[in-house]
């Protein structure tokens, strides 16, 4: 099955006209036209009723529908998994020395993945960063970090090792 052919569908769908949904996608109508045609002998059955003033879903088409929308927001969410964003952010975060660049590293790949817009680039305690995990004692006054409380949780299948 063809995904163009579905979004055309949809189009005309929410258009109520053939006409209206060529101008809309910025393509001729007869080529609308062949893709539901098309796309109604693949499914062996009628999509709309075709009339002077545009097009009324059939009961098919009425089905199909909410189908074809999901399948095309599917279709999009892969596609933007697997798309590496336009620009992305620099960001450096410092590290205390217990954590290590290493430990700390495959604890972020979580965030990292939930935040492929970022640029993220862990450093050491004497680098430029742009935020720090430290402790209170590593705060200087040279540096015009805001300060915050923090909170760790855990599961509460988690059993702190003694």
């Amino acid at each position: 099955m063809n995904l163009r052919a579905l979004s055309y569908f949809v189009v005309v769908f929410e258009k109520g006209s053939i006409s209206a949904a060529a101008k809309h996608c910025y393509i001729a109508q007869p080529s609308i036209s062949a893709a539901i045609s098309s796309l109604e002998s693949e499914l062996n059955t009628q999509l709309f009723q075709r009339h002077g003033k545009g097009v009324n879903p059939t009961d098919a088409g009425h089905r199909l529908y909410p189908l074809a929308k999901r399948l095309l927001n599917e279709s999009k969410a892969i596609s933007s998994l697997f798309s590496k964003p336009e620009i992305q952010v620099p960001f450096k975060l410092g590290l205390i020395r217990s954590l290590g660049v290493q430990r700390m590293s495959m604890l972020l790949k979580d965030f990292t993945n939930a935040c492929p817009d970022m640029d993220l680039t862990l450093v050491e305690p004497t680098e430029d960063a742009d935020a720090r995990i430290i402790t209170t004692s590593d705060l200087t006054t040279q540096e015009s970090f805001y300060r915050c409380g923090m909170t760790l949780t855990c599961s509460p299948s988690h059993r702190p090792s003694a």
